[in-house]
């Protein structure tokens, strides 16, 4: 059985904050955290995040996370969801579809890695298999010998995605789950990626052929945007930087990118 090891990295080296170490390390925290990481829980925060009063929130947040505004329009924000479904200032240009590039769903740290028959991936303390992501033994079975592509996002990531190419979505399904954090002390004690609900579209791009993305849902993140969503017809949306380049990159490191007109910007390795 081969086995995969993606580090779980905290953004500056952060450790978790009290209310965090509260609620996954304390048994009445604990108690708590089975009404707190329900979908209905999210979707009375994500009402409340609607509303103009949530503006307060909106400079705590650009400064928690040291979020680069200067890669987003100027405008006047209705409410911290507004926000955070901010514009860039240059968003993807469609006309820069170029085949030696892959595209890419969104910003964040991407680790690759090769499928196996029997490939386990192993994030923090929990092992994960491809069918257990997908709940679709069959569908996991297709693409042994294919490469998976782990993207994490943080904070202060551009919190939108995007088709990597065009075509067609020939499946769409939605796993119902939980709603945990996805800070790294929550992988400590739960299989995040397996519990918390997730979002599956299996489709037929033009030149990558079949392709499975999957959106993983979190804590107050209950629903993904898709620009250029039109009924089942996708159009692609931005570079990824270097192809050649994460492909090599399969030795339990991360890179950091972000979304920009002509490609994904290489920071570094995490």
């Amino acid at each position: 059985m081969e086995e995969c090891q993606l580090k779980m990295t905290n953004m500056g080296n952060r450790e978790p904050n009290l209310m965090l170490r509260f609620l996954y390390t304390t048994i009445l925290g604990r108690s708590l955290l089975k009404v707190l990481i329900q979908p209905f829980f999210s979707k009375i925060i994500g009402f409340i995040l609607e509303t103009p009063i949530s503006k307060v929130i909106i400079s705590p947040f650009i400064k928690w996370n040291k979020l680069d505004i200067s890669r987003y329009k100027t405008e006047k924000y209705r409410s911290f969801n507004d926000f955070f479904k901010r514009r860039l200032l240059v968003p993807p240009d469609p006309q820069t579809l170029d085949r030696k590039y892959l595209y890419a769903p969104c910003d964040g740290k991407v680790s690759v890695y090769p499928i196996q028959q029997e490939s386990v991936f192993s994030i923090k303390h929990s092992l994960y298999k491809l069918e257990e992501w997908l709940e679709d033994t069959d569908l996991a079975k297709e693409y042994e010998g294919g490469t998976i592509w782990i993207f994490r996002l943080t904070p202060n990531d551009y919190h939108k995605y995007y088709f990597i190419d065009n075509g067609d979505i020939i499946l769409f399904k939605h796993i119902p789950g939980i709603l945990h954090t996805v800070q790294p002390i929550a992988f400590d004690y739960e299989k995040i990626f397996i519990k918390n609900s997730r979002e599956v579209s299996v489709m037929n791009t033009s030149y990558w052929g079949k392709v499975v993305q999957i959106e993983v849902g979190a804590l107050f993140i209950i629903t993904c945007l898709y620009p250029n969503f039109n009924f089942n017809i996708i159009k692609f949306g931005c570079l990824f930087r270097a192809y050649k380049e994460l492909e090599n990159n399969r030795n339990n490191r991360d890179l950091l990118v972000w979304i920009c007109n002509t490609g994904f910007y290489h920071i570094g390795n995490d």
